[in-house]
């Protein structure tokens, strides 16, 4: 409380303005006063220390030292006369100056260290309402609902949360907060929410090449579907389907490092697997071994499409795997299919899952199987070479993909007029 000045008006802002350079100036006088003085070893035993103790706090600005050192000039006022008739008034003032700034400086610095934890506990509680997320991904709005009752009291909640749990501690490892897309997970969920869309894309994801398939012989390809036209454009066209139909598995295979850091994060730290190999295996089931480049997307979904396309043509009628066999059009969509081979010497008949190894289960049972070559089709029924050496040797002639549909039309047409006769 500021004096009453009998009406006249106080001008408390240059009060606030000069009050740093009175404190400043109180503790130039203590210090001149207490040099040299008889009084420093009294003050010393006062304070429960040494005299070597209270010089070197003396030169120092620590709140605590004077405050207990304002205080105990003030309350032991004449007992300090006692041992110095001749002390000055002016110590006396500075301490009682000091003994309220210190004292408030204490309180707020208190105050403030309240406030700080209690912040901490708040977003350690809206941490906690994330890790809780049955459905692993918090949306934009919901997120920010989640500060919407201190907007008021802590303007700045929300960044103190994101910079605390939003960005990584070093130059490796995970935050606690990740973004994927527009959403915010939980790092423990990463690769559970990973693995959970991976397995529901390749069941989605190899149900429409089989139907794509199946439409493609049935129909002599009508729609001019350009899929599989070849394994390159086979893979750009799952790419673009995920970005349609999967976009936040998309966005997770964007980042090979921060969902590789997530698989390690979650075998690790939640279920504390300490054998590195099995890591490794469950690695090596989404990435190209020895990197963090994920496998292509034909690998990565167990897409390979040779098997589609068998599987597809044994889904056909009798009738018409019979037409597609003797005017030779299976086999021409099988050699444009291999038309370009793959980069990542795994033959186009293994699967993903064959070629890694273990299934992204397996690290949860704790049991990992051991790598076993796929004997799913002979390589000569598939590859270039083979086809090259069937032409050699005088095989059956090669019609153009026209010539084939012009053949088809002209059976269809002939067949159809028999069945009505």
């Amino acid at each position: 409380q500021y004096p009453a000045t009998d009406g006249a008006v106080l001008d408390y802002s240059a009060f606030t303005a000069t009050l740093p350079y009175m404190v400043e100036v109180a503790r130039i006088k203590i210090r001149a006063h207490l040099a040299d003085s008889p009084l420093q070893p009294v003050l010393a035993r006062m304070l429960g220390t040494v005299v070597s103790s209270l010089r070197k706090s003396l030169a120092q600005h620590d709140n605590q030292f004077w405050h207990k050192l304002s205080d105990a000039i003030v309350v032991h006022k004449e007992d300090l006369l006692t041992k110095k008739s001749n002390l000055s008034p002016e110590i006396f003032i500075s301490a009682k100056i000091l003994k309220i700034f210190t004292r408030n400086e204490l309180d707020e610095a208190e105050h403030r260290r309240e406030q700080d934890a209690e912040k901490r506990e708040t977003i350690q509680a809206i941490l906690s309402q994330l890790a809780k997320k049955d459905s692993f991904l918090m949306t934009p709005d919901e997120f920010d609902s989640q500060f919407e009752p201190y907007r008021e009291k802590w303007p700045d909640l929300r960044e103190m949360f994101l910079a605390h749990y939003a960005r990584p501690a070093g130059r490796t490892g995970l935050p606690a907060v990740l973004n994927i897309g527009e959403d915010y997970l939980y790092r423990d969920h990463l690769y559970p929410l990973f693995k959970a869309r991976h397995r529901e894309a390749s069941v989605e994801l190899r149900e429409y090449y089989l139907s794509l398939a199946e439409r493609i012989l049935r129909t002599n390809n009508k729609d001019k579907v350009t899929a599989f036209t070849g394994i390159g454009a086979f893979r750009e066209d799952i790419r673009e389907l995920l970005t349609t139909e999967f976009p936040v598995l998309s966005d997770m295979l964007s980042k090979p490092r921060i969902v590789s850091e997530g698989i390690i994060h979650y075998s690790t730290k939640v279920l504390k697997v300490t054998d590195m190999d099995r890591v490794k295996a469950v690695l090596e089931r989404f990435f190209e071994s020895g990197s963090i480049r994920f496998k292509h997307p034909d690998k990565l979904f167990d897409l390979p499409p040779q098997l589609l396309f068998e599987e597809a043509f044994k889904r056909q009628s009798w009738f018409r795997r019979l037409m597609l066999k003797l005017f030779g059009r299976y086999d021409s969509y099988l050699q444009t299919l291999n038309s370009v081979s793959p980069v990542d010497g795994v033959d186009p008949g293994q699967s993903g899952a064959s070629a890694s190894g273990m299934s992204p289960d397996s690290i949860e049972s704790g049991r990992v199987r051991p790598y076993r070559p796929s004997m799913i089709l002979p390589a000569e029924s598939v590859t270039e070479s083979a086809v090259r050496r069937r032409k050699q040797a005088g095989g059956p002639r090669r019609y153009t993909m026209k010539q084939q549909d012009q053949a088809w039309d002209e059976f269809k047409t002939a067949y159809e007029k028999k069945k009505t006769k």
